[in-house]
């Protein structure tokens, strides 16, 4: 999916996040901490970035939004 901008990418990462927290997903259920954002983190950059050097370059960008999520959840 196209993106008028980055921030637009990271409110659909947020918003997705939230809804596989909500959803009580049972490979998220064990997890916890720095280990549930590590996997929320890279889920999102595999889901939201094609190319490996811009999924590198936003992996800050998109924990913070993982971040963002976890604390709204």
């Amino acid at each position: 999916m196209q993106y008028a901008n980055e921030q637009d990418r990271y409110d659909a990462i947020r918003a997705s996040t939230l809804a596989k927290l909500q959803s009580r997903r049972a490979d998220l259920a064990v997890l916890e901490g720095e280990a549930l954002v590590r996997k929320l983190t890279e889920e999102a950059l595999a889901e939201y970035y094609t190319d490996q050097i811009a999924a590198n370059y936003a992996w800050d960008y998109v924990e913070r939004e993982v971040r963002r999520a976890l604390d709204e959840a």
